[in-house]
């Protein structure tokens, strides 16, 4: 595991700096208003993503694992809610940019429903990495789209000058990219067939693996409210000049998940296949501890540095982000608790638990950005979401010690 995780570490550290790059020309070359109208639509399509994904990722790897599932079997069923899933997400996202009014931008919506399709086969295709504990898969599946987009983000928009339409095809490419790289390693694996539908299997075995996927996928639809949502009550009051400024102080907000993304799925491949589940929850409490006092210098640093590095980076354009960052700050350090501990706990039978907790917390922060994005604008949806960040953090950490050391099982 600890070789694993070093080597995702580097590949994660040098994605998030490409990503940086990235952020900061499509800022300088767009403006904020431009970032702001990306986030728009990014943002959408990963609430829709999330939900409709049908915890395939997760629900696939627990059933090759615990149920004896065979790559057959599973890939079969792969078909089947691949076509489902993605026609639902095209949708469901047409609906959403009629209420945000971005539906108008035709071409860069086309290009955005386009790259539901790859985006939907690589999600549920990085199930067998996980079932095989093939973390180096998962890295790829990670790395290559990044490389990719850089290359070209980097050429056509900085050199070439290309608009946000530009920016919305590399993006497809991208993830085309990816979806080729995954399937031209897949498709070595034993047993591996897609578009094979056999709707008698899925019938027999189909539906406990949808009804398992709903019990992954949930949580971590509702979890992502917390922190997308936002984005998109800010639009609706207020311009997409603020919404981007509001982006680039919650995406740096969010580099401090960066180790806690790392290990999630190493965590939930181990602990799936894990023969003693209780010994591995009790070290993971143990290093997340340890993770978290170690952290807590970055949040100091972060802190004192974002009035100056923001307008240096962004340009003064985006200088009201360093106020809106340094109040994420405590409700994102706070979330790598449940980071951490949410892919043991889902392994172990109990991915509603996080579900209880970030439903009563999802609820309260868009209630609380309704109210204070229109008297206080991003700062007051940065207030809200630090909040119920930290207070849904909270309790998901004590229900994990709960489950682990007062109760330990699984389900």
């Amino acid at each position: 595991m600890k070789r694993d995780f070093i080597r995702s570490l580097l590949i994660k550290a040098f994605h998030l700096g490409l990503s940086f790059v990235m952020g900061v020309i499509v800022a300088r070359c767009l403006g904020a208003e431009g970032r702001g109208l990306i986030a728009v639509y990014f943002v959408s399509l990963q609430l829709i993503l999330s939900l409709t994904n049908w915890g395939a990722t997760s629900s696939f790897s627990y059933f090759m694992s615990k149920k004896g599932y065979s790559i057959q079997d599973i890939s079969s069923i792969q078909s089947i809610l691949y076509l489902l899933t993605s026609f639902i997400s095209v949708i469901a996202l047409v609906i959403i940019y009629y209420e945000q009014d971005i539906l108008s931008n035709w071409i860069i919506t086309l290009l955005v429903l386009a790259s539901i399709f790859p985006q939907r086969y690589i999600g549920s295709t990085n199930a067998f990495a996980l079932s095989q504990r093939n973390i180096a898969k998962l890295n790829y599946a990670e790395i290559i789209p990044v490389i990719v987009e850089f290359v070209l983000v980097v050429v056509f928009v900085l050199f070439l000058n290309g608009g946000l339409v530009t920016y919305f095809l590399i993006v497809l490419i991208s993830n085309l990219a990816n979806a080729l790289h995954a399937y031209l390693w897949v498709r070595n694996i034993e047993g591996y067939r897609f578009f094979v539908f056999d709707f008698k299997l899925f019938k027999e075995k189909g539906w406990p693996v949808v009804r398992k996927g709903f019990e992954f996928a949930l949580p971590l639809f509702v979890m992502s409210l917390n922190y997308r949502a936002n984005v998109l009550i800010i639009n609706h009051f207020m311009d997409k000049k603020d919404v981007g400024i509001f982006s680039v102080a919650m995406s740096l907000s969010l580099l401090l998940w960066t180790i806690p993304d790392v290990l999630k799925s190493i965590i939930f491949s181990y602990s799936v296949s894990s023969k003693d589940p209780v010994v591995f929850s009790h070290k993971l409490w143990q290093n997340t501890l340890k993770l978290m006092i170690a952290t807590l210098p970055l949040i100091v640093f972060i802190g004192v540095a974002a009035p100056y590095f923001i307008p240096f980076f962004y340009g003064s354009e985006f200088v009201s982000a360093s106020t809106a960052l340094i109040i994420l700050l405590p409700g994102t350090y706070l979330m790598v608790f449940f980071k951490l501990l949410n892919g043991d706990l889902a392994a172990r039978g109990f991915p509603l638990v996080a579900m209880k907790v970030f439903s009563v917390s999802a609820l309260a922060n868009i209630a609380a950005n309704i109210i204070m994005i229109p008297r206080l604008g991003i700062i007051g949806a940065a207030i809200a979401s630090s909040v119920c960040y930290a207070f849904a953090a909270l309790y998901y950490t004590w229900d994990y010690y709960r489950l682990t050391f007062r109760t330990p099982q699984t389900a």
